[in-house]
Formats: structure tokens, C-alpha cells, sequence
């Protein structure tokens, strides 16, 4: 019975997360029919925000690991756009995966340091992470400090990004990706093991299972979505700072999953 309801839940998950994703495939006629293309915007702020928190979730509610520090993964994919443009690299295919592997690598680390506690020690380990990130770019007055720098949108050849609904539609693409991989990551069997640590570590142990493979594993697809996500979101607001990084901004993702 608790499979067949945890395949039920599953199925009607995905069908009001599709149903989501086809409002928002529309949405843009909606806005250009009544002529409020401001709303383009906040819809495209909705989406990163919502492929963060999906980046999240897979360690938070799938895995049961209570990450403080997620939004640093973010500001590390947003820094890889403003730092690369500073040195006069725009290619935005160039700038993802400058971020997947930046937050890839930065994941891993985290992870494998992190990972080998839990409870409140593995909330402030990641808290601490998150700041000492946070407090560096802040001391990088290179790239504007506390400030940050404003940057240009970057050129996703041959898409030409400063038509909004063309960006608009690269980041709900990119959301429609993510949501599949996830459905499929959730899924699979590395998905069932990671809801069974959740669940009871100590048994998927004693089934001949290492709990912190698949942790760190977790931890680092998580990672590298949040990257994802930064990257759009710089190349969105054309400005890059280290408040996206702060710890409040973890706060905000963990109430999106909450309210979610």
C-alpha cells in the first residue's frame, strides 16, 4: 500500500507540475493579448526561483538533508557570467557550463566535508560555507564588491536574447529540462535509496548500501541546478551582486519548498 500511494503521489505530482509548465508555455499570449509584457518578467523570476528550489529539494525533501547554503550555488553560477564577461567572455553556452562545473566541483567538496555529520552540525557547516562565499565576494572589489557589477545579457548563438519572449522561453526550456531530469533522478533507483536514507540510514546501511555515495551525489546534482539557475538569473537581471548568496536567500528557497 505505502508503494501504491507513494506511486499515486508521484503521478499527480508530475501532472500539476506539466500543468505548470503548460501555464507558463502560454502565459506570454496572455500578456501580449492584454499588453502587460511587464509580467513576462516576474514570471521568468518565478521560474529561477522555482529551479533553485527544485535543485534543493532533491537533498532537502527527497533526501532530508537541511541545506543553509544553497544559495551560494547560485551566486557562484550568476558569478561565472559576471566574472567571464569582466574578462570579455559572453558566450552563454560557455557561461553554463562554466557554472554546472564551477557548482559541480564546489558540491562535491561541500558534500564530501559536510555530508559526514548531520542534524544541526550539517545545517552549520553548510551556513558556514555559504558565508565564507558570501564574505569573499563581498572583499572582491574587482568585481564590485558589495556593490556588484552590472553585466550584459549573455549571447546564446544563434538565439538572440535581447528579444524578451526568446529569453523568456530559454529559461522556461531550461525549467521543462531540469523537471524532467529530476522526475526521472526521483524515479530511478538512486532516487528510491535517497528517500530510503531520508527515511531510515541506518537500515540502507545494513542492506550493504553506502548512505554517503549517494548523499554526496545528491548533494552534487542539487548543486549544479542551483549553478543552472544563477547563470539564467544573472543573464536575466543583467546585474550580479553577493546579497544573491546570502543565507536569507537559502531561507526564501526552503519556504518556496515548504509552501510548494
Amino acid at each position: 500500500m505505502d508503494v501504491l500511494r507513494i506511486l499515486l503521489d508521484g503521478i499527480s505530482r508530475n501532472r500539476i507540475l506539466f500543468g505548470l509548465l503548460a501555464i507558463f508555455a502560454l502565459f506570454p499570449i496572455y500578456t501580449g493579448m492584454a499588453d502587460l509584457p511587464f509580467w513576462n518578467d516576474l514570471a521568468m523570476r518565478i521560474m529561477l526561483l522555482g529551479m533553485a528550489a527544485m535543485g534543493l529539494n532533491l537533498v532537502l525533501g527527497y533526501g532530508g538533508m537541511v541545506s543553509f547554503g544553497h544559495a551560494a550555488f547560485v551566486g557562484i553560477g550568476a558569478y561565472c557570467v559576471g566574472i567571464s564577461q569582466y574578462y570579455g567572455l559572453f558566450n552563454g553556452w560557455v557561461h553554463v557550463l562554466m557554472a554546472l562545473g564551477t557548482c559541480g566541483v564546489l558540491g562535491l567538496i561541500i558534500g564530501f566535508l559536510a555530508l559526514r555529520t548531520s542534524g544541526i552540525y550539517f545545517i552549520m557547516i553548510t551556513l558556514a560555507f555559504a558565508q565564507m562565499l558570501f564574505f569573499l565576494f563581498v572583499s572582491l572589489e574587482q568585481f564590485g564588491g558589495d556593490d556588484g557589477m552590472s553585466i550584459d545579457r549573455a549571447e546564446f548563438m544563434p538565439i538572440d536574447l535581447w528579444d524578451p519572449l526568446r529569453l523568456y522561453y530559454l529559461i522556461w526550456t531550461s525549467l521543462t529540462l531540469v523537471s524532467i531530469l529530476l522526475m526521472f533522478v526521483v524515479g530511478s533507483r538512486f532516487g528510491v535509496v535517497l528517500r530510503a536514507i531520508k527515511d531510515n540510514e541506518s537500515r540502507v546501511e545494513a542492506m550493504g548500501l553506502a548512505p554517503l555515495q549517494f548523499k554526496i551525489t545528491g548533494y552534487l546534482i542539487s548543486a549544479m541546478i542551483c549553478g543552472l539557475a544563477g547563470a539564467l538569473f544573472a543573464s536575466w537581471q543583467e546585474y550580479v551582486s553577493p546579497d544573491i548568496m546570502h543565507w536569507t536567500r537559502s531561507g526564501e528557497l526552503m519556504i518556496i519548498i515548504i509552501l510548494g
